[in-house]
């Protein structure tokens, strides 16, 4: 129903990724995956910073310069695969909403990245990136939801009111 409304192909598996389009975000990762993933759509919502894309014209990729917050939900929902390689990370949201909306994640095994659990994590780099994408579109569609339910799940339960201001005042007092 929702790629319906933002007219994205129904049978195509559909890679997000949302943020600054620049190499500390990895956009030389997502290049190479675009590049050597043509079954694939991948959509990539945020400004372009990295020259790479400038021009760039690419049947299976769809860049959007920004959308409304309604509107990125729909993205968040009508994908199969949210997918974050960036390379430095204080805390990291995307992925969090991604996940909020019981769309499993993909993100770079960095410090910042590492403990979100429920997330797939790969190296910073294109090889490592493939192969979970990979064994990610070979998992079963059960499994998959399954993924997506248990990160919504963890992502509620750790990113609570009560939970966060507990860390904050930890954090505060020691």
């Amino acid at each position: 129903k929702i790629r319906r409304k933002l007219k994205l192909p129904l049978k195509k598996e559909i890679i997000l990724s949302v943020g600054r389009i620049f190499y500390l975000k990895g956009s030389d990762i997502l290049l190479d995956l675009i590049k050597k993933n043509p079954d694939k759509l991948f959509i990539l919502i945020g400004d372009v910073i990295d020259k790479h894309y400038q021009n760039l014209k690419s049947p299976n990729l769809l860049l959007i310069p920004s959308v409304d917050s309604k509107e990125l939900v729909d993205y968040y929902n009508s994908a199969d695969l949210f997918i974050f390689p960036s390379r430095i990370e204080a805390y990291g949201l995307v992925h969090r909403e991604a996940m909020l909306c019981e769309t499993p994640a993909l993100v770079s095994d960095i410090p910042a990245l590492r403990l979100t659990e429920y997330a797939l994590k790969a190296k910073t780099n294109y090889r490592s990136m493939q192969k979970e994408i990979d064994k990610f579109f070979s998992m079963s569609e059960k499994k998959r939801k399954g993924l997506g339910e248990r990160s919504r799940a963890y992502v509620i339960s750790e990113n609570s009111y009560n939970k966060l201001k507990n860390k904050k005042r930890d954090l505060l007092l020691n």
